[in-house]
């Protein structure tokens, strides 16, 4: 398809798209933002908008080049487009992508590489987003090892719209034919329903929400409005010369911008408060349109002549390269110098890490500015031939750097064998949908006792080796668990944005639930949650062994026991799991023995004193506490391997495989604490849960 009739209008000067110097200002303002939020400067926690910015750019200056051409020669080029597109695009981004790979199978750890390195791929082929999305990657999270192209998401949302928008816009042109007001209403129409579907999704999917192709597609929606507004009133305002602009519209237009772009610095910073991902970028690209039109209609303001000054106008033109080139200079340059891609655990201040990303990132633009994206955009497009060539260069490009990232990033099969084995489980930290008791069956006609296990993922870690000793043993089993939530009644941050867990009804409420109907004779609850997650006390973020931490753990320990007894003969309080001071895993992927790679097992910030809470409300209720940190980490050393098993997936999480293994040993070491599933008793007498 390269071509499609629309109305006959006559060619005016308005169809040729004039560059706006302010423009350029406003991409260096975006990516500034992006790159001091990624380099860790206080303040900057919503910097992400600047992301939003590009997308409304992105709407307006690509329907701005599609609806001049139509409008103005009743047809538009499509191989001429996307060739563009690709000239414009892929040449710098494949560049990139590709000494990012060769540097980081040098720099990075085995498992890093293996982790990251299908990212490259799906990078690549613009589809990253939807990988990231898959993967439950957080885009907001301090992870120990980031994907180094976890950036090229936005862009793969681009190149989607870039495929898609040109066929939606001739529909939309030539189905309206001569009525421009009736496009700019059905478009703006589409935009705030994809506002309103978007606001939707960010209620129950903050992640689908930032990483979503149609949930991000009112932002580059709203620009293709904008588009469509300043058109229209260029050709009712031409009249053969210049367009005019009026005079009393220069004085509003210039405190819009002005207002606009002081709200869009606003809205990055942490002055706005707690505000959702969803409500920044809806109110950053409505600043980003207040932008475009002061400047449009006040083009000689200060805050259009700022915006277009040299220094803003420079960095705008390598805008495109400082925003491939950041996210890779952070996760890069913090592996080899710090051994830690997290700017805020560099061993240096964040005014010198600022500063120092930004001028290397602007460096490294530059170079790839006039090395590569000039010199592809030097290419010329003047016959069909050409058009054709470029396209299937580009496509092909594309196609040889995702063949090739995984030839790169070469990971060899002992390492592969060592990460499969804590990577490949069933059990996640990642919180799951919805909690609801499932049962394990039973070797005998009547089972001997029955066994509910309760808590986060320490507790799904267990489910496997539970559900094998419930079948060997012929007692009855059941869980009830859900992923960063602790068993206590207590209101925690969420570890995807820092908002509240509702716990109650992912964990606690469906518990006591499940326990009234399946009337256990014995109740696990297991929680290392309960020492990592921040509380919420009268509105306010409290961590581990802050002010009233304690006290608050103690009344919803209490709190919940009581209700829990009601329904459950006995009840069994395991000590959280003893974490590791060293990843293990990552020690054994880089070569080092078993003994060199076995941990120290520090104690977590107040996690002493919530044991022996824990053992006093226990004793006072007849209830029972248990500990399994010796047997785990005998000395307070935690081994590496066992029977050539990995014993850890993470510094927090036991492996699967590992305690399939020792469940048996699990299951003596309990009952010389009191505790016997099989028979379904706990050596304490149970009185009360009052205490």
């Amino acid at each position: 398809m390269s071509s499609a009739s629309v109305p006959n209008t006559r060619r005016r000067s308005w169809a040729t798209f004039t560059h706006r110097p302010a423009i350029d200002g406003v991409r260096a303002v975006a990516a500034l933002l992006v790159i001091v939020f990624h380099a860790g400067m206080p303040g900057m926690s919503n910097g992400f908008a600047g992301v939003d910015v590009f997308f409304v750019l992105s709407g307006f200056l690509i329907t701005s080049l599609i609806v001049r051409e139509l409008w103005s020669r009743r047809r538009l080029d499509l191989p001429q487009f996307y060739a563009r597109r690709i000239r414009r695009l892929l040449p710098a981004a494949l560049v990139v992508l590709l000494i990012t790979a060769v540097l980081y199978e040098f720099i990075a750890s085995p498992i890093d590489v293996l982790d990251n390195r299908m990212s490259f791929v799906f990078a690549a082929v613009y589809v990253s987003n939807w990988y990231f999305l898959g993967q439950s990657q957080d885009y907001f999270a301090a992870d120990a090892s980031p994907s180094p192209v976890l950036h090229y998401w936005s862009l793969s949302v681009e190149e989607q719209f870039y495929i898609v928008w040109p066929i939606l816009a001739i529909l939309l042109l030539i189905g309206l034919r001569k009525r421009p007001l009736w496009a700019i209403g059905a478009l703006g129409a589409l935009t705030v329903l994809g506002a309103a579907v978007a606001g939707w999704i960010a209620g129950w999917s903050p992640m689908l929400s930032y990483f979503g192709t149609y949930n991000r597609a009112y932002q580059l929606f709203l620009g293709a409005t904008f588009a469509l507004v300043i058109l229209w009133r260029e050709q009712r305002e031409e009249a053969g010369g210049p367009v005019a602009k009026p005079p009393a519209w220069r004085i509003p237009a210039t405190v819009l911008a002005a207002v606009s772009l002081a709200l869009l610095l606003l809205i990055s910073t942490d002055l706005v408060g707690n505000w959702t991902p969803y409500w920044v970028g809806l109110v950053s690209c409505l600043a980003t349109v207040g932008i475009l039109a002061g400047t449009e209609y006040a083009a000689t303001s200060f805050v259009a002549k700022g915006l277009s000054a040299r220094v803003p106008r420079l960095l705008g033109k390598y805008s495109y390269s400082m925003y491939l080139w950041h996210w890779p200079v952070i996760v890069l340059g913090g592996l080899l110098l710090f051994d830690s891609a997290n700017p805020r655990e560099w061993p240096i201040p964040w005014f010198v890490v600022v500063p120092m990303v930004i001028a290397v990132t602007i460096l490294l633009a530059a170079a790839t500015w006039w090395l590569v994206e000039s010199r592809a955009m030097s290419v010329g497009l003047g016959s069909l031939k050409r058009k054709r060539n470029v396209i299937f260069a580009g496509l092909a490009g594309a196609a040889v750097v995702a063949l090739l990232a995984p030839v790169v990033l070469h990971v060899n099969s002992s390492v592969a064998q060592v990460v499969s084995q804590v990577r490949d489980q069933t059990v996640s930290d990642i919180p799951l949908p919805t909690a609801k008791p499932s049962t394990s069956g039973t070797a005998q006609p009547v089972p001997v006792s029955k066994v509910l296990l309760v808590g986060d993922s320490h507790a799904l870690m267990l489910i496997a080796a539970m559900e094998d000793l419930a079948k060997r043993q012929g007692f009855e089993f059941a869980t009830v668990t859900r992923a960063a939530c602790p068993w206590p009644e207590i209101k925690v941050t969420s570890p995807d944005n820092g908002d509240e867990l509702d716990c109650q009804s992912l964990l606690r409420d469906p518990a006591l639930d499940a326990a009234k109907t399946f009337k256990p004779d014995i109740t696990l609850l297991v929680s290392g949650s309960v020492v990592i997650r921040e509380l919420i006390l009268d509105g306010e973020a409290v961590r581990p062994n802050g002010p009233g931490w304690l006290d608050a753990m103690e009344s919803g320990s209490a709190s919940f026991l009581f209700k829990l007894a009601e329904h459950s003969k006995n009840i069994v309080v395991l000590d959280p799991i003893p974490r590791t001071a060293n990843d293990m895993v990552r020690c054994l992927v880089d070569g080092g023995s078993a003994d060199s790679c076995a941990s120290p097992a520090p104690a977590y910030p107040g996690e002493t004193d919530l044991t022996a809470m824990w053992e006093r409300i226990t004793q006072r209720a007849g209830l029972t506490n248990v500990s399994l940190d010796e047997f785990l980490c005998p000395g307070g050393i935690c081994p590496a391997m066992y029977n050539n098993i990995v014993t850890r997936r993470d510094i927090q999480h036991l492996a699967e495989d590992y305690t399939v293994a020792i469940i048996d040993q699990i299951d003596l070491e309990l009952k010389k604490q009191g505790v016997d599933f099989q028979a379904g008793t706990a050596t304490k007498p149970k009185t009360s849960a009052t205490g």
